[in-house]
């Protein structure tokens, strides 16, 4: 790892030491055999073992350790299997959903009918969006060899689509845990040119869930990130606006649900557009004002500005007039790359 300090080798030389020692004087009982692995673990060097932290990894070394010198061969390359994932930290999640349904919006409001998830951090957008009509796709799973086809009679190209969460009831449990993952179902939908992704979750708990998270210090949620290399609108919608759509689709909802649990294919376009945006991350850059036309002074901003930082964005605060010299913006946004939101 790249990232191992002094205390990571310090630990495993001590770890390795240890096990040294417990190896010619074991304890007599497995209570104290447990409890000398409860105590490592426990232990506040390893600051809570956190996914991706320094005591993650020291926690990884003692497991592999033990397992080596309890003589179990490793099923891959030193006991690991590398695991992409994602982190989702909600005090940088905004954005939007709107659903026209008849010729009429759908009254939509942040936190209670829907939630904006995060584009995908770490690929330097600030903001991504997506429009279109909607298809329901079922659970959103393409598992042909187990007879699920979530997309057979729907076109998904150009549209958003809705997915209920979780999967059908199968008999098998371990392509059952790969098949309701997020990640699998959101990037199959975009390799078949969905645009946006909307998650729904039969129990309307979701949203609650992430609206409780927002606004504490450090709020996030890992996720395997398998499929979240594709920046795409992602929301969760509550399901009292989805009843709205499967009723002018002639679907009843309770009905839906239950005939996807049991694996029936309930795939089906729904007659209503929408607009998703989200966007994560955004950096705030505090610039002067030139004193002689009160307008930002953008000589300010380049110096401010950086390429390597491709999540800041402009955000213009337009209260009177245009706050920046409108001929000078566009070779500003090009040169770094930057998106300009006129708030």
């Amino acid at each position: 790892m790249t990232f191992a300090s002094f205390s990571r080798v310090a630990g495993a030389l001590l770890l390795t030491t240890s096990l040294a020692a417990c190896a010619t004087f074991a304890p007599k009982s497995l209570s104290e055999r447990i409890e000398g692995h409860v105590t490592y673990f426990a232990d506040d060097a390893l600051k809570g073992r956190d996914t991706g932290t320094e005591g993650f990894a020291l926690a990884a070394d003692y497991v592999s350790t033990f397992y080596q010198r309890a003589g179990i061969e490793p099923t891959a390359d030193g006991y690991r299997q590398a695991v992409p994932l994602q982190d989702f930290d909600l005090n940088t999640l905004d954005g939007s959903v709107e659903i026209t349904l008849d010729g009429e919006a759908l009254e939509l409001t942040k936190g209670e009918d829907f939630f904006p998830l995060t584009p995908t951090e770490g690929l330097g957008e600030l903001e991504v969006a997506g429009e279109g009509g909607l298809v329901f796709i079922g659970h959103g799973i393409y598992a042909p060899t187990l007879g699920i086809n979530d997309y057979e009679g729907v076109d998904v190209e150009g549209k958003i689509v809705l997915a209920l969460t979780g999967a059908p009831a199968i008999d098998d449990n371990p392509s059952l845990v790969h098949l309701r993952r997020f990640d699998v179902k959101r990037k199959e939908a975009f390799e078949r040119g969905a645009v946006g992704f909307i998650r729904i979750d039969p129990n309307d708990n979701m949203i609650g869930a992430f609206t409780r998270f927002t606004g504490r210090e450090g709020a996030s949620q890992m996720a395997i990130g398998d499929g979240l290399d594709v920046s795409r609108p992602t929301a969760i919608l509550g399901v009292e606006p989805t009843k709205t759509l499967f009723d002018a689709s002639d679907r009843d909802f309770d009905d839906v649900v239950a005939a996807a649990g049991e694996g029936t294919h309930v795939s089906f376009a729904i007659n209503a557009t929408a607009s998703m945006v989200s966007y994560a991350g955004g950096k705030p850059i505090f610039v002067d004002v030139d004193p002689d036309t009160f307008l930002i002074d953008l000589d300010d901003a380049k110096a401010k500005l950086t390429v390597d930082l491709p999540r800041e964005g402009f955000y213009q605060l337009d209260l009177v007039h245009p706050p920046v010299p409108a001929d000078r913006m566009p070779s500003i946004r090009a040169r770094f790359q930057k998106l300009t939101l006129d708030l």
